[in-house]
């Protein structure tokens, strides 16, 4: 594969960067792979989503093509941003942004087919929900000869998160991502989602209740270890 955020030292070697990535890759390597045969939808534990996205990257390299992907949404703090040693809840896609978009579709398809995936294990139908502002500049997560992977940074995952507050599907994430960006209060996490959507979306109701409840002493129950994170306030706001 490549490198995690770094270059090559003077033997040509790659160079290790992005630590969190490295890691859970190598798991996935030392590990025996998770079966690929089994029936649609798959659940895709972070370990396995790194390895298709190894996978990926490896099959572009080898034609020579040049390519960037944007990890967004879930997936993208799981890889990034979640505590080292804890894998996010399974999840049955990727969402990204990618370019050249049919160069690099036309393989992820060819990945699904091989190993019985959904066709759309890897899609950018969440790029539809960027705000108007578009995506920042991305912090880099790994590369391999011409092929870049970004992940979003972490205000601008949460500022995503907050405007969707699906109960049961972003309460973690939500939970993770506010210690990540230092988030302590309900008015804090607002002022975040004014400046990445321009002051055009509120935190819904169901947000303020998931804020009322991570900020506190929280457990992350769907990911693996489950693991309880501290408070980041004492009182409600």
């Amino acid at each position: 594969m490549g490198n995690t955020g770094g270059g090559r030292d003077t033997n040509g070697d790659r160079t290790s960067g992005a630590s969190a990535a490295r890691r859970r890759r190598t798991r996935s390597e030392a590990s025996p792979a998770e079966p690929l045969t089994n029936s649609r939808p798959q659940r895709l534990s972070t370990a396995r989503q790194v390895q298709l996205l190894t996978d990926l990257m490896d099959r572009l390299v080898a034609t020579n093509q040049k390519a960037t992907i944007y990890l967004i949404g879930g997936v993208a703090a799981g890889m990034a941003y979640y505590p080292d040693g804890v894998d996010r809840r399974t999840s049955i896609d990727i969402d990204a942004i990618f370019s050249p978009h049919d160069v690099v579709a036309k393989v992820a398809a060819e990945i699904a087919d091989e190993h019985g995936l959904r066709r759309d294990w890897f899609n950018d139908k969440a790029g539809g929900f960027l705000p108007p502002s578009g995506k920042p500049q991305g912090v880099p997560l790994i590369s391999a000869g011409d092929v870049v992977v970004h992940v979003a940074p972490p205000e601008f995952l949460l500022a995503m998160k907050l405007r969707a507050s699906r109960m049961g599907r972003d309460d973690e994430d939500i939970a993770v991502l506010v210690r990540r960006c230092g988030i302590s209060s309900i008015e804090q996490a607002q002022a975040l989602v004014d400046d990445v959507y321009l002051g055009e979306e509120e935190i819904p109701h169901r947000g303020h209740l998931i804020l009322s409840a991570v900020l506190g002493e929280y457990e992350l129950t769907r990911s693996d270890p489950q693991i309880v994170l501290p408070p980041v306030r004492t009182s409600s706001t």
